[in-house]
This record gives structure tokens, C-alpha cells and sequence, in this order.
């Protein structure tokens, strides 16, 4: 499968050069989710907020910005922000996401101090296999996911970046979860659709 994404990317890569419009097209990478691949002992991505399903690739390729690495927060809803941005074509009022044109700019800044993830699965009304919500917020340090069974996870990615430590389970580190639960309500406040005006054309 993996060579077979790497082989059609290769032929739009090739005919975008053949066709004379490198200096002129931007090229994003990127998927939707990860896959477990075993990792803790799991396989597929359902529900599952391991580093192995929400870290996914992201390669931005944009004329006039060198080649480099970040190791910066990015979520996926920064995307159209930034091919907004790198055409120099004003966002509308109300998109939420930022533009990640300064991490092409400078790999050592930062635009984000974490990512909200949000999963709905309205089937389990009626197959009850998952919770109905779960939310994850990632930070530079930590990831803590909620869901609406009241399960809890939190782990030191620094510390414990291969995820091995429930930091939520008998209340190991209760200043840690204090305040990434406090970053937790915040953006999803702020990511409400209630928080947010339709788009307004100037």
C-alpha cells in the first residue's frame, strides 16, 4: 500500500515538473489517521488517541521555501489557512484553524500551543462498541484524552513518549491533569460552532 502511494505521487510529482508548473503549484502530504499497528497491543484507529493514530505525515511544499523540518504543533484544520495564506488571499471571518506559513518560514517557531481532537461515532446508540464523543487535546508535553463514558488518559510525551503511563489513573499527576483539562474546556469552547459567525463576504 505504501509503495503504491509512493508510485501515484511520484507521477503527479513527475507530470506537475513536465508540465513546466513547479515554481507555481504547492503540494501538501498529509492522511486523516494513523493505524495502531500493534503498538500497545492494538491494531486498526478507532477510537484510539495513541501518538500512532492522531500523529499523522504533513510535507508542505511551497515555491520560494526551503526544505526543512518542524517539530511544531499542526493540525489539519490549519490547511486551508495556509494555502489561503501562501496565495496572499484574505481568510474569511469565522474559519477557524491558523496558517502554518511561518513554521515554512522558520522550523523553530511555533503558530500553536496544542491541537483539539474531537471524535463523534453516533452509531454507538445503537452498537454501543465505542463512547459516543471523545475529545483529545495535544500539547507540546502531554496528551490527555476524555471520553463520554468518563474514561481519562493522560501521558508525558517527553517523558513517556511511547505512551506506557496513564498519568489519569490514580491520580499520579493531579497538577498535570488540572491544567490540561483547563486547556481541554478552552478550546473546545472556543472550537464550538456557537462561537463561531457564518462567512461574511467583505
Amino acid at each position: 500500500m505504501v509503495e503504491a502511494i509512493d508510485d501515484g505521487i511520484g507521477q503527479i510529482l513527475a507530470a506537475i515538473e513536465r508540465l513546466g508548473a513547479t515554481k507555481d503549484t504547492i503540494v501538501i502530504f498529509t492522511s486523516d489517521h494513523g493505524d495502531m499497528m500493534g503498538d500497545h497491543g492494538l491494531m486498526l484507529k478507532g477510537g484510539m488517541h495513541f501518538q500512532g493514530c492522531v500523529k499523522i505525515p504533513l510535507v508542505v511544499s511551497a515555491p520560494g521555501h526551503a526544505s526543512q523540518r518542524t517539530d511544531s504543533l499542526a493540525a489539519s484544520i490549519d490547511l486551508p489557512h495556509t494555502v489561503l495564506d501562501l496565495c496572499g488571499v484574505p481568510e474569511f471571518h469565522g474559519m477557524q484553524g491558523i496558517s502554518l506559513v511561518p513554521l515554512l518560514n522558520d522550523a523553530t517557531t511555533s503558530v500553536r500551543s496544542h491541537v483539539l481532537i474531537e471524535d463523534d461515532f453516533p452509531i454507538a446508540e445503537v452498537l454501543p462498541l465505542l463512547p459516543l464523543k471523545i475529545r483529545t487535546v495535544v500539547t507540546d508535553t502531554h496528551r490527555y484524552t476524555r471520553d463520554s463514558n468518563g474514561h481519562e488518559s493522560l501521558y508525558d510525551l517527553v517523558a513517556d513518549p511511547e505512551e506506557l503511563v496513564n498519568l489519569a489513573v490514580h491520580e499520579r499527576a493531579p497538577s498535570a491533569r488540572n491544567q490540561i483539562v483547563s486547556t481541554l474546556v478552552d478550546a473546545m469552547m472556543t472550537a464550538d460552532d456557537l462561537t463561531r459567525t457564518g462567512p461574511v463576504s467583505p
